[in-house]
């Protein structure tokens, strides 16, 4: 390779000679050994910003991998879970399974593996042996997976395959073989099929947790027998004996020859061999799941259906990633353009410093085409240079982001190794680098007339100004944020993983104009600052300001970079401490106390003091229920008559947890307010020690008017020391004037021996029903069957014996009991179904009893079943409650609307005390425990108090106990440990806490990557900013070196020179803080709230509010400083070694 140059002889001709590629090579070493500085800082800026971007690159694609898979494994069984129910499945089960479990395998593809538990069970058939003509006896079969983990032996074995010839081998459920009188060895024949068939009982064996998942798709839910189970295909009731079923090994409903009723399977997918690639096609075939599952099954058997909630969980997923995805590309195109910046002005500078020897090269005989060969060669070695280090580099850079807590917490990989697409993304920035520093050589060379004019003063405006290109830029980042504005979301609206190229690209454009419109303003400020130095009294600052205005431009470029980096710095810090704030805001709303514990059924005295340990009050019993809410107007109503709601009753206690913070912003003091009433205290009779149950007689009506099939299910309602209202079941009295001995036990958990004390009956309750309808005749007029009782006692832990678990069993030898009276000065109120409004004074009660609930009997008891109550309690005529604005706007009611809201069978007449515009921890437990946590907070949401409520549906019959969760007040700090000290019963739902819930939204698999792109976007603009004015400050210091030494000629001394720099520095910091702060707020209180999106992609609820890191920014400005400092160092450490007139005599060239 040779280049032609040109020699000017003394005639005045100019003389053409080649230079070869060595002397390229040979001038191009020469030149780095001798300006080995400045090449080195144009190599920092150049590999920082390329490690940055292919930084960003491995991050985005490991947390994305890792983010799915761990997003996709976190999702709960019963939101991933496939079921598969084929009705009367034709030939052998296994064929019907097999073709399940291929078409499940097609639906999954390469994403997952899924492994599967199936139930097959046959229809009821009849058992001539163990029927009677009043009770007929029907069993079923069944072929169970895995049922040696979900029932216990107690006798015998499993069922295996049977001989040929002989009996099929089952399992009897316990409870059947204790009421039927089988036993292990017994045969039984079963009318299953064409023919009889007659199996041998070789094990029983009890359900674990009858009332679990498992046991669900049991037709008797696990409890192996039930005397009362309705005669299925009949249209009225007959009660059947009806048991089972009865385990058969695999296969064993085929050797019968006995047909299944159903089979039903249940696929729980392993998403480990998911990729971001492969989730757009699984979610297509999730959505065509009904129809893949039939067309494998075919025409083997009646019907299949398929119910699934994982193409949610896959669509939420893929929405969080596309949310993420969004986030990160925002910060992507930040870091793009501040390293596009930082190179831009480091190309200038790199330049600008070249452009006196270019002159020298070009006047002694260099071609342009030589000069533009040697800076192609030198940027192509800086070029390569970057290729080779930056990908190194960024793998460093991922290894730090990914040894950091929330990313280590969040499962993320701790390498990203080195993919093909780190070397090209390097590359593209090399040559993007390249093309920057050659580009300002292919520009007409200055004369040197005009190079000696460029050292003066320069005109005001650059290029770019003077083009009107900076308006365009304005114009177009005011169109992105308009549509950003519009659409309150840069996730794609199709559902897609793509992101919206051009909202992604607003917070960027922003970002330039708003730093191009301030450059406008830095000639006008560079003028006044003249101005203003002008009039100063030391000769340093009047230098330093006519300086800036006389290389306005070069003081441009400096302010544009450390605009750029602070304004993204700002911008990154205050962003990130916004976003991890709406994430918290959108937690706390959604559980609203600090911590929620679900209830235990059968344990909520208990409860409560065991959850009172580590709290800083008392727990509070909440009700959550769903119901309908009817007013006048049921046009916007669906077909069961009222609006579906869901009903949140609330302590004061409780209510006050959502009265603080952003919560009572958002709703709680709204809720406060329009509750401010409570229950006033109840009269009753106090129960001493430790009370385990309660026994009675009770008399219901006289013998001369029975009503034989009649009978009342009675229960005491009963308040514990904290004022918690329950019920315990006393048992069934029959309508017939005699007096009968009821007794009711103290809903335990099982294993609890806690003495419960502080205990008060409050009242009593009878729901009078009929049980034998062929009993039952319908008397001529109502009957008055007032119901008495007496001989109240309360029943305690007998101290002779030393059982540590108390059975179910009310007359279990271990209690004793101890007879209580009834104070005279209790006033008790009656009510009924009838009249719910009854406020009827005490009622009388006979001589020898103790209470009396009047009730009248109505003639239509066999079709309408009536509640008759006494209460220690004035019953309210209405319940308050608050709404949520949007109900109240959906059925046009206001404060003071009286409506009807029915629960539980019941009706409770409420009065609308006001509004609400959200209810703060309205989410329930599958919103909080889904992929997109938070996102839902049900709007259709009424609050009421909640011994109001509890009262009103005691009133109206209904029984149980009146706690579905637990609110706790725990410090702060401490949720997490507080949830660790817990031990829920298995099946139950998780306790959550607001502190948790936001930890998982910061640093869950999908999101902790949002927060890894800013803490690099904060990083870059800290170095970028510190590199990038060092950088500047050295090519321009080297470029005024014959101006300093000037004026160290005119007598300036060091210390002068050093402030004289020192105070130009100072003042270009100054505009580039002032003017990078005001950027970066401006950027992130216009595109903050509109970036910081919700895990489902649309706007958090509550609204995104921006918050500023102060002290985060004032450690960004103390990083200038430090750089403003160490410039200054160095100017002082260069000017104890310069000799001027050495500068004088060489002209200031190197």
């Amino acid at each position: 390779m040779t280049h032609e140059a040109t020699r000017a002889e003394s005639d005045g001709t100019r003389t053409s000679f080649r230079l070869s590629a060595s002397w390229l090579v040979a001038v191009t070493l020469r030149r780095t050994r001798a300006q080995w500085r400045l090449l080195i800082a144009v190599v920092a800026v150049a590999v920082l910003s390329s490690t940055l971007i292919v930084s960003l690159g491995l991050l985005v694609t490991a947390t994305e991998q890792g983010g799915v898979r761990g997003a996709l494994a976190a999702v709960p069984s019963a939101q991933s879970m496939l079921e598969v129910r084929i009705l009367s499945p034709h030939g052998a089960i296994a064929n019907s399974r097999a073709n399940a479990t291929k078409a499940i395998e097609t639906v999954l593809g390469p994403a997952a593996t899924a492994t599967s538990a199936g139930i097959a069970l046959s229809k009821l058939s009849d058992v001539p042996a163990l029927s009677t003509p009043q009770l007929p006896a029907l069993a079923y079969f069944g072929e169970i997976d895995d049922i040696e983990s979900h029932a216990t032996l107690s006798a015998g074995v499993w069922a295996r395959k049977a001989a040929p010839g002989s009996p099929i081998q089952v399992a009897l459920p316990a409870a059947a073989a204790k009421r039927l009188a089988l036993a292990v060895g017994d045969t039984v024949t079963v009318n299953a099929g064409s023919a009889p068939v007659t199996v041998k009982i070789v094990g029983l064996y009890a359900a674990k947790a009858p009332h679990g998942h498992y046991w669900s798709r049991d037709t008797l839910s696990g409890a192996g027998s039930d005397p009362a189970f309705p005669k299925p295909g009949v249209s009225f009731y007959v009660p059947t004996n009806a048991f089972g079923p009865l385990v058969m090994a695999s296969g064993g409903l085929a050797a019968g020859s006995i047909p299944a009723s159903f089979l039903d399977i249940e696929y729980l997918p392993h998403f480990d061999r998911a990729t971001v690639d492969e989730l757009g096609s699984l979610q297509h075939r999730l959505a065509s799941v009904d129809n893949i599952v039939t067309s494998h099954i075919g025409t083997s058997a009646g019907g299949v259906y398929v119910a699934s909630a994982v193409a949610d969980a896959v669509g939420a997923v893929a929405t969080g990633l596309a949310v993420t995805r969004s986030t990160v590309v925002v910060v992507s195109l930040l870091l793009v353009v501040l390293a596009i910046a930082a190179m831009a002005q480091t190309a200038r500078l790199f330049t600008d410093a070249r452009a006196g020897e270019r002159r020298l090269m070009s006047s002694r005989g260099a071609s342009r085409a030589h000069i533009l060969g040697l800076a192609t060669l030198e940027a192509g070695l800086i070029g390569a240079v970057t290729v080779a280090a930056s990908p190194l580099l960024a793998m460093l850079v991922y290894r730090l982001l990914a040894a950091l807590p929330p990313m280590v917490a969040a499962g993320m990989p701790a390498e990203a190794g080195l993919p093909a697409f780190s070397w090209a993304t390097a590359g593209a920035i090399a040559i993007v680098l390249v093309g920057v520093l050659v580009a300002p050589l292919l520009r007409r060379s200055r004369t040197f007339v005009e190079g000696e004019q460029a050292k003066g003063r320069q005109g005001a405006a650059s290029g770019m100004m003077r083009s009107g290109l900076d308006l365009v830029l304005v114009v177009l980042a005011a169109v992105a944020f308009w549509q950003l504005q519009q659409y309150r979301s840069p996730v794609s609206a199709d559902g897609s993983l793509t992101v919206d190229p051009v909202l992604a690209a607003g917070p960027a454009l922003v970002l330039v104009a708003a730093t191009l419109v301030c450059m406008r303003l830095i000639p006008a400020a560079s003028r006044l600052i003249e101005r203003l130095g002008a009039r100063a009294r030391g000769i340093g600052v009047s230098l330093a300001a006519w300086e800036i205005g006389r290389r306005a431009q070069r003081a441009t470029a400096a302010v544009l970079l450390l605009s750029l980096t602070l304004a993204v710095g700002v911008f990154g810090i205050s962003f990130l401490s916004t976003w991890r704030q709406a994430q918290v805001d959108q937690a706390s709303l959604a559980v609203g106390p600090p911590v929620r514990v679900p209830a235990v059924a059968g344990a909520a005295s208990t409860q409560e003091s065991v959850l009172a340990h580590g709290a800083v009050a008392q727990p509070q019993p909440v009700m959550r229920r769903s119901g309908h809410l009817v007013s006048g107007d049921d046009s916007q109503t669906d077909a069961s008559g009222g609006a579906p709601t869901q009903i949140l009753a609330l302590t004061p206690s409780a209510r006050r947890l959502l009265d603080r913070g952003r919560l009572s912003d958002e709703g709680g003091s709204s809720i406060m307010s329009g509750l401010s009433s409570t229950a006033k205290a109840s009269g009753g009779v106090t129960l001493p020690g430790d009370v385990r149950g309660v026994t009675a007689t009770v008399q219901i009506g006289d013998e001369a008017n029975a009503l034989p099939g009649v009978a009342a299910e009675v229960s005491a309602m009963v308040e514990n020391a904290e004022g918690l209202l329950s019920t315990i079941g006393l048992g069934r009295v029959p309508v017939d004037g005699r007096a009968h001995e009821v007794r009711g036990l103290m809903p335990r958990a099982p294993g609890d021996t806690q003495a419960t004390r502080g205990v008060r009956i409050v009242g009593l309750q009878a729901s009078v029903v009929v049980v034998t309808p062929e009993n039952y005749r319908a008397a001529a007029t109502p009957v008055a069957a007032n119901i008495l009782v007496g001989g109240l006692a309360v029943l305690h832990p007998d101290p002779a014996q030393q059982k540590a678990e108390v059975g179910d069993d009310p007359v279990d030898p271990t209690f004793v009991s101890e007879p209580v009276s009834v104070p005279a000065g209790v006033q008790w109120h009656a009510l009924s179904t009838e009249d719910p409004r009854s406020q009827a004074s005490t009622p009388s009660v006979p001589h020898g009893w103790q209470l009396s609930v009047p009730a009248v009997i109505p003639r239509t008891i066999d079709s309408a079943p009536q509640s008759y109550a006494v209460v220690g309690w004035m019953p309210e005529l209405t319940v308050p409650a608050v709404v949520t604005d949007a109900l109240a706007e959906r059925l046009n009611i206001s404060s003071g609307t009286l409506m009807s809201l029915r629960i539980q069978g019941v009706s409770v007449t409420v009065s609308v005390a006001g509004t609400t515009p959200l209810v703060p921890g309205a989410a329930g437990a599958a919103d909080l425990s889904a992929v997109s946590s938070a996102a839902v907070s049900p709007s259709d949401t009424v609050v009421l108090d909640q011994s109001l409520l509890a009262r009103a549906l005691a009133e109206a019959g209904v029984t149980g106990a009146m706690v579905d969760e637990w609110w706790v007040d725990v410090p702060a700090g401490t949720a997490q440990a507080y949830l660790d000290a817990l031990h829920l019963p298995a099946g139950s739902a998780p306790a959550v806490s607001a502190e948790t819930l936001a930890l998982q939204l910061q640093q869950s698999p999908l999101r902790v990557a949002t927060q890894a792109a800013l803490w690099l976007a904060i990083l870059a603009s800290a170095l970028l900013a510190a590199i990038g004015f060092a950088v500047h400050s050295t090519a321009t210091l080297r470029a005024r070196r014959l101006e300093l030494a000037q004026l160290r000629a005119l007598g300036f001394s060091r210390r002068g020179l050093v402030g004289l720099v020192a105070t130009e520095s100072a003042l270009m910091c100054l505009l580039g803080t002032v003017f990078g702060l005001a950027i970066g707020l401006l950027l992130v209180v216009l595109v903050g709230p509109l970036v910081a999106v919700s895990p489902s992609g649309v706007a958090p609820v509550p609204a995104v509010v921006v918050r500023v890191e102060w002290p985060g920014i004032a450690l960004l400005v103390a990083t200038v400083a430090v750089v403003l400092a160490l410039v200054v160092l160095f100017v002082a450490r260069v000017q104890r070694f310069v000799e001027p007139a050495e500068l004088l005599r060489a002209g200031g060239e190197p």
